[in-house]
């Protein structure tokens, strides 16, 4: 038995994504309802920002990180009832994956494996602070990785010209 790593037909090493693992980084939930002493609120309307990170920590180790704030404020009054933050993380093992490709796996596909767990981490959450359970949308990864990168070579492009100026 060999503890080579196995080969495609091709002879290039097999691409593999493993998880190792995932854990609430941090976690936070405040309801403003009752720490001003009411229990009844008015219709509501929420607000969910999300972000992701993604680093190489060593070894063909890598982190991805779904940083979620979610707020709840009455509609008419836009007095806050509750605030929610959560950072999700996940370990994962890449190996055999070109360089190239790293940034889009840790920007899209582990946020994708790690989602479904951060959506019922934040209707648990919500439903055991004394409110209706919040379900999450489905976010679609790839369009924000897809904005990122185009807000990166806007950025890019003005600081060129920003530069040529001086």
């Amino acid at each position: 038995m060999s503890n080579s790593v196995p080969e495609q037909q091709s002879g290039a090493p097999l691409q593999q994504v493993k998880v190792l693992g995932q854990f609430i980084r941090d976690l936070s939930f405040e309801n403003f309802l009752l720490q001003r002493g009411e229990r009844n609120h008015k219709p509501a309307e929420f607000h969910v920002n999300v972000n992701l990170d993604g680093k190489h920590l060593k070894d063909g180790v890598h982190e991805a990180l779904i940083r979620l704030q979610l707020t709840s404020s009455e509609k008419e009054t836009d007095q806050s009832i509750y605030y929610l933050e959560l950072e999700f993380s996940g370990l994962f093992l890449f190996e055999g994956i070109p360089d190239n490709h790293l940034q889009q796996l840790l920007m899209v596909e582990c946020p994708r494996v790690l989602f479904p767990f951060v959506r019922r981490i934040v209707h648990d959450v919500t439903r055991d602070g004394g409110f209706p359970p919040f379900n999450l949308e489905m976010i679609d990864f790839a369009r924000m990785f897809q904005a990122a990168l185009e807000e990166r070579a806007k950025t890019e492009e003005k600081e060129g010209k920003d530069k040529k100026k001086l």
